[in-house]
């Protein structure tokens, strides 16, 4: 049991680059082709139809990417109503872990549904920029719901096991020397 949590928290670390690899160069990209797309209507007049499409996929997967990593480092919307009452570490950790539970379950039902939506484009196929299916774009929502179900696990772990979960740090330094 040791080895398969262990072979997960890796598992999930690797994803969590990916994700990070991908939320950068998504939004990299959607910059440059929107100013792209910016420059050939204003001075050439004339513009690309696949950028639109391009952008509107592009928001979506940073949304759901970036909900992802929200997830993986708390920085999600959390509501604080009981924590005055949370005078023990010892009732701060139930209480995460019920909350993270709580947030699998949603989670798991969101991948459920996301999962049939899916299904349901590929059973009726449309496609975006003349060749690649709409199903295929749209994989990044169960996608996301499933990380986070794993996110939510690893912090229900760390949690019983008194590590700390992952933070966010904001200085330029620690940022580039992180692993």
């Amino acid at each position: 049991m040791n080895d398969f949590i262990n072979g997960l928290f890796a598992f999930h670390r690797v994803i969590i680059v990916i994700e990070k690899a991908l939320l950068f160069l998504i939004l990299f990209s959607m910059i440059i082709i929107s100013f792209g797309q910016v420059i050939a209507r204003n001075i050439f007049d004339q513009g690309y139809m696949w950028v639109d499409i391009f952008l509107r996929h592009g928001v979506i997967w940073i949304a759901f990417l970036g909900a992802s990593l929200a997830t993986e480092y708390r920085q999600h919307i959390k509501i604080d109503v009981f924590s005055h009452m949370l005078s023990t570490p010892y009732k701060r950790k139930q209480i995460e872990i019920a909350i993270s539970v709580f947030q699998m379950v949603i989670c798991a039902l969101l991948a459920i549904g996301s999962i049939e939506y899916v299904m349901m484009l590929k059973e009726y196929p449309t496609y975006d920029f003349k060749w690649f299916p709409v199903w295929g774009l749209r994989m990044i929502v169960p996608f996301s719901f499933v990380v986070m179900i794993v996110s939510c696990f690893s912090h229900i772990v760390n949690t019983l096991a008194g590590r700390s979960s992952p933070t966010i740090t904001y200085d330029s330094e620690s940022i580039m020397n992180e692993k």
